[in-house]
């Protein structure tokens, strides 16, 4: 398993995700794979997306088996889950079984009503923080780039991909958004939601 991790493109540290690492590990008898990505401000976008399309590009060179691997992650890493799949497509690399994406952050433009609808009711994230990320993560970079917002590109060709996201957060409608486009260019899609998380 490639686990990508969240922390809005400008946090996150692994140790925090260690124990999580270790229970996938054991629930599904697989080695897990925390890749330490570069963070914004001081490595803004593109950086994650290259580094997390590099671990991967490494993982099949070094003989992990494509068909063996899962590409994981929550927040900004459902994001960069996703923009690693697009990507490997788009250059020819080989495409892992499947991809599994908790709470992704797949729209950066801020078009989604949950952003606002969910604002107060989120444990974690509000409208502002997420706006105040995506300055400090792209920039003056367009937010409807699929390198940066992975709903605007194409899902054609995916493995099947696992959403899981809840009723009360900021990204609800970014994990509805990705399984209604998903399924309709093709793709099978389970989603997994749950309520007052």
């Amino acid at each position: 398993i490639l686990h990508l991790h969240g922390g809005a493109f400008i946090g996150g540290k692994l140790r925090t995700y260690r124990p999580f690492a270790g229970a996938l590990a054991k629930q599904l008898n697989a080695e897990v794979i925390l890749p330490d990505y570069r963070l914004a401000p001081e490595h803004p976008f593109p950086a994650a997306p290259e580094d997390c399309l590099a671990v991967y590009r490494s993982l099949l060179e070094c003989g992990v088996e494509a068909d063996k691997l899962a590409v994981t992650g929550d927040s900004a890493g459902g994001n960069l889950t996703l923009v690693t799949l697009q990507t490997a497509r788009d250059q020819g690399i080989a495409l892992p079984r499947c991809g599994v994406a908790i709470s992704p952050g797949v729209d950066i433009s801020g078009r989604l009503p949950s952003w606002h609808e969910n604002d107060r009711r989120d444990a974690m994230l509000s409208y502002d923080t997420i706006q105040i990320m995506a300055k400090v993560y792209l920039g003056d970079h367009p937010r409807d780039d699929p390198r940066a917002s992975p709903l605007h590109g194409d899902f054609t060709g995916l493995p099947p991909l696992l959403l899981t996201v809840s009723d009360q957060e900021c990204l609800r409608d970014d994990a509805y958004a990705v399984s209604a486009k998903a399924r309709s260019q093709g793709l099978r899609v389970e989603m997994l939601t749950r309520p007052d998380l």
